[in-house]
Protein backbone atom coordinates (compact mmCIF):
# COMPACT_ATOMS: atom_id res chain seq x y z
CA UNK A 1 0.00 0.00 0.00
CA UNK A 2 1.30 3.46 -0.88
CA UNK A 3 1.14 6.05 1.89
CA UNK A 4 -0.59 9.39 1.46
CA UNK A 5 2.67 11.26 1.98
CA UNK A 6 4.44 9.38 -0.83
CA UNK A 7 1.53 10.09 -3.18
CA UNK A 8 1.63 13.81 -2.35
CA UNK A 9 5.36 14.00 -3.06
CA UNK A 10 4.94 12.89 -6.68
CA UNK A 11 4.45 15.36 -9.54
CA UNK A 12 0.73 15.99 -10.30
CA UNK A 13 0.85 14.17 -13.62
CA UNK A 14 2.17 11.00 -11.93
CA UNK A 15 0.25 11.08 -8.65
CA UNK A 16 -1.40 7.67 -9.19
CA UNK A 17 0.11 4.52 -10.65
CA UNK A 18 -1.42 1.17 -11.50
CA UNK A 19 0.61 -0.33 -8.67
CA UNK A 20 -1.36 1.87 -6.25
CA UNK A 21 -4.44 -0.29 -6.81
CA UNK A 22 -5.62 -2.04 -3.70
CA UNK A 23 -7.86 -1.80 -0.66
CA UNK A 24 -7.38 1.22 1.60
CA UNK A 25 -8.64 1.53 5.17
CA UNK A 26 -9.11 4.75 7.13
CA UNK A 27 -8.94 4.17 10.90
CA UNK A 28 -9.96 6.86 13.37
CA UNK A 29 -9.04 6.28 17.00
CA UNK A 30 -9.50 8.23 20.21
CA UNK A 31 -9.38 7.53 23.92
CA UNK A 32 -13.03 6.47 23.87
CA UNK A 33 -13.04 4.12 20.86
CA UNK A 34 -12.29 3.56 17.22
CA UNK A 35 -14.08 3.33 13.86
CA UNK A 36 -12.91 2.42 10.39
CA UNK A 37 -14.08 2.43 6.79
CA UNK A 38 -12.49 0.68 3.80
CA UNK A 39 -12.64 1.25 0.05
CA UNK A 40 -11.03 -0.34 -2.99
CA UNK A 41 -9.03 1.68 -5.52
CA UNK A 42 -8.38 0.53 -9.09
CA UNK A 43 -5.95 2.61 -11.15
CA UNK A 44 -5.95 2.07 -14.95
CA UNK A 45 -3.74 3.55 -17.65
CA UNK A 46 -4.88 6.59 -19.61
CA UNK A 47 -4.69 4.65 -22.87
CA UNK A 48 -7.59 2.39 -21.86
CA UNK A 49 -10.77 4.32 -22.83
CA UNK A 50 -13.03 1.35 -22.14
CA UNK A 51 -11.87 1.18 -18.53
CA UNK A 52 -12.11 4.95 -18.13
CA UNK A 53 -15.78 4.89 -19.18
CA UNK A 54 -16.58 2.42 -16.39
CA UNK A 55 -15.66 4.89 -13.63
CA UNK A 56 -18.03 7.41 -12.04
CA UNK A 57 -17.41 10.47 -9.93
CA UNK A 58 -18.02 10.26 -6.20
CA UNK A 59 -21.59 11.53 -5.65
CA UNK A 60 -22.12 14.93 -4.06
CA UNK A 61 -23.35 14.94 -0.47
CA UNK A 62 -26.77 16.20 -1.55
CA UNK A 63 -27.16 13.07 -3.71
CA UNK A 64 -27.06 10.92 -0.57
CA UNK A 65 -29.89 10.57 1.97
CA UNK A 66 -30.05 12.95 4.90
CA UNK A 67 -29.46 11.45 8.35
CA UNK A 68 -32.39 9.63 10.01
CA UNK A 69 -33.66 10.86 13.37
CA UNK A 70 -32.15 9.76 16.66
CA UNK A 71 -32.98 6.10 17.48
CA UNK A 72 -35.47 5.99 20.36
CA UNK A 73 -35.89 3.13 22.82
CA UNK A 74 -39.46 1.86 22.46
CA UNK A 75 -39.12 -1.44 24.34
CA UNK A 76 -36.50 -2.77 26.73
CA UNK A 77 -35.93 -6.16 28.35
CA UNK A 78 -33.00 -7.74 30.16
CA UNK A 79 -31.91 -9.37 26.89
CA UNK A 80 -32.81 -6.95 24.10
CA UNK A 81 -33.72 -3.39 23.14
CA UNK A 82 -36.15 -2.28 20.43
CA UNK A 83 -35.21 0.95 18.66
CA UNK A 84 -37.38 3.09 16.40
CA UNK A 85 -36.49 6.10 14.24
CA UNK A 86 -37.99 8.30 11.54
CA UNK A 87 -36.85 8.34 7.87
CA UNK A 88 -34.58 11.14 6.59
CA UNK A 89 -36.31 14.29 5.39
CA UNK A 90 -34.67 13.83 1.96
CA UNK A 91 -33.56 10.61 0.25
CA UNK A 92 -31.11 12.20 -2.21
CA UNK A 93 -30.96 11.56 -5.96
CA UNK A 94 -32.00 7.90 -5.82
CA UNK A 95 -34.64 5.77 -4.07
CA UNK A 96 -34.03 4.78 -0.47
CA UNK A 97 -32.75 1.21 -0.12
CA UNK A 98 -32.81 0.78 3.65
CA UNK A 99 -30.93 1.42 6.87
CA UNK A 100 -27.79 0.32 8.68
CA UNK A 101 -27.81 0.16 12.48
CA UNK A 102 -24.51 0.51 14.35
CA UNK A 103 -23.67 0.32 18.04
CA UNK A 104 -20.84 1.47 20.27
CA UNK A 105 -19.96 -0.72 23.25
CA UNK A 106 -17.92 0.79 26.04
CA UNK A 107 -15.02 -1.19 27.52
CA UNK A 108 -14.67 0.98 30.63
CA UNK A 109 -12.96 4.23 31.59
CA UNK A 110 -9.42 3.12 30.77
CA UNK A 111 -10.04 1.01 27.65
CA UNK A 112 -11.32 2.06 24.24
CA UNK A 113 -14.62 0.67 23.03
CA UNK A 114 -15.58 -0.40 19.54
CA UNK A 115 -18.17 0.50 16.90
CA UNK A 116 -19.79 -2.43 15.08
CA UNK A 117 -22.53 -2.97 12.52
CA UNK A 118 -25.61 -4.50 14.16
CA UNK A 119 -27.68 -4.95 10.99
CA UNK A 120 -27.66 -3.86 7.34
CA UNK A 121 -30.39 -3.60 4.72
CA UNK A 122 -33.19 -2.85 7.18
CA UNK A 123 -36.35 -1.83 5.34
CA UNK A 124 -38.35 -0.93 8.46
CA UNK A 125 -37.63 1.95 10.84
CA UNK A 126 -37.64 -0.44 13.79
CA UNK A 127 -35.20 -3.10 15.00
CA UNK A 128 -34.72 -5.30 18.07
CA UNK A 129 -31.10 -5.84 19.05
CA UNK A 130 -29.72 -8.27 21.65
CA UNK A 131 -27.90 -6.79 24.64
CA UNK A 132 -24.80 -7.96 26.51
CA UNK A 133 -24.73 -7.77 30.30
CA UNK A 134 -22.34 -5.26 31.81
CA UNK A 135 -21.73 -3.39 28.55
CA UNK A 136 -23.21 0.12 28.10
CA UNK A 137 -24.27 0.59 24.49
CA UNK A 138 -25.37 3.48 22.26
CA UNK A 139 -26.80 3.19 18.75
CA UNK A 140 -26.80 5.23 15.53
CA UNK A 141 -28.57 4.58 12.25
CA UNK A 142 -27.69 5.48 8.64
CA UNK A 143 -29.91 5.63 5.56
CA UNK A 144 -28.71 4.27 2.24
CA UNK A 145 -29.55 4.76 -1.43
CA UNK A 146 -27.76 3.28 -4.49
CA UNK A 147 -25.22 6.15 -4.38
CA UNK A 148 -24.10 5.64 -0.78
CA UNK A 149 -24.84 6.09 2.91
CA UNK A 150 -26.04 9.11 4.85
CA UNK A 151 -24.20 10.66 7.80
CA UNK A 152 -25.01 8.89 11.08
CA UNK A 153 -28.01 9.88 13.12
CA UNK A 154 -27.55 11.42 16.58
CA UNK A 155 -26.69 8.91 19.30
CA UNK A 156 -29.45 7.02 21.05
CA UNK A 157 -29.71 7.00 24.82
CA UNK A 158 -27.24 4.75 26.63
CA UNK A 159 -28.62 1.27 27.35
CA UNK A 160 -27.03 -0.56 30.28
CA UNK A 161 -27.59 -4.16 31.39
CA UNK A 162 -26.33 -4.74 34.93
CA UNK A 163 -27.12 -6.39 38.23
CA UNK A 164 -29.84 -5.10 40.53
CA UNK A 165 -29.71 -4.80 44.32
CA UNK A 166 -31.10 -8.31 44.83
CA UNK A 167 -28.66 -9.92 42.40
CA UNK A 168 -31.16 -10.01 39.54
CA UNK A 169 -30.47 -8.63 36.07
CA UNK A 170 -31.57 -5.02 35.70
CA UNK A 171 -31.67 -3.03 32.46
CA UNK A 172 -31.83 0.75 32.38
CA UNK A 173 -31.61 3.65 29.97
CA UNK A 174 -29.30 6.55 30.75
CA UNK A 175 -28.88 9.97 29.21
CA UNK A 176 -26.29 10.16 26.44
CA UNK A 177 -22.96 11.12 28.04
CA UNK A 178 -21.77 14.62 27.27
CA UNK A 179 -18.43 16.40 27.54
CA UNK A 180 -19.72 18.53 30.41
CA UNK A 181 -17.14 18.46 33.17
CA UNK A 182 -14.41 17.12 30.89
CA UNK A 183 -11.47 19.02 29.49
CA UNK A 184 -10.45 18.78 25.82
CA UNK A 185 -6.71 19.05 25.22
CA UNK A 186 -5.57 19.90 21.68
CA UNK A 187 -2.60 17.63 20.93
CA UNK A 188 -1.87 18.27 17.23
CA UNK A 189 -2.91 20.46 14.30
CA UNK A 190 -1.58 19.43 10.89
CA UNK A 191 -2.28 21.00 7.49
CA UNK A 192 -2.90 18.30 4.86
CA UNK A 193 -3.78 20.49 1.88
CA UNK A 194 -5.07 23.94 0.97
CA UNK A 195 -8.57 22.93 2.08
CA UNK A 196 -7.97 20.17 4.64
CA UNK A 197 -6.45 19.95 8.10
CA UNK A 198 -6.19 17.22 10.72
CA UNK A 199 -7.07 18.07 14.33
CA UNK A 200 -6.19 15.66 17.14
CA UNK A 201 -7.40 16.05 20.70
CA UNK A 202 -7.64 14.13 23.96
CA UNK A 203 -10.52 14.03 26.43
CA UNK A 204 -9.23 14.27 29.98
CA UNK A 205 -10.88 12.88 33.09
CA UNK A 206 -13.62 14.80 34.84
CA UNK A 207 -12.44 18.22 35.85
CA UNK A 208 -13.53 20.18 38.90
CA UNK A 209 -14.84 23.68 38.27
CA UNK A 210 -15.78 26.31 40.89
CA UNK A 211 -19.49 26.83 41.36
Amino acid sequence: MVSRSSLNNRPPETRLRETDSGRYTCLAQSRTGSSQRSASLLVVGGDDPQAARSFQRTPALKALPAQPTRPRVSDLTNASVTLVWAPPHTVGDAPLLGYTLESYTSEGETRAGQWRVVARGLVRTRYTSPLEAGRPQVFVVRAENPLGESPPSPWSQVVVVGMGNEGDVATKVEHTPSLLGRRLNLTALNTLSATTMKVTWQVSTFATYPR
